[in-house]
């Protein structure tokens, strides 16, 4: 008897942030698109959470993505990454 393969399809958001910019990368797989979500409530509701202007619906490459927001002063800003299989 074989073991059960245990599939995982999250993507870790690796966030970084320097000056007022964050840089954000993640590993992709071509078949899935993933879009930037943020929020500048760390617990908000899933209503809350908007898409980050030009990482929308991008196509995963299979290999690293990457995204930059630049945050207003005195905003601390929240992320997450939606993944959807195309």
């Amino acid at each position: 008897m074989s073991e059960p393969r245990i599939h995982d399809d999250r993507s870790s958001l690796v966030v970084v942030e320097v000056d007022g910019r964050v840089d954000m990368s993640w590993n992709s797989k071509k078949g899935r698109s993933y879009t930037v979500l943020y929020s500048d409530r760390k617990n908000a509701p899933i209503n809350e959470w908007r898409a980050l202007p030009g990482y929308i619906d991008i196509k995963g490459s299979g290999g690293t993505m990457t995204a930059r927001d630049l945050v207003p002063k005195g905003i601390n800003r929240n992320y997450r990454l939606r993944t959807a299989v195309e």
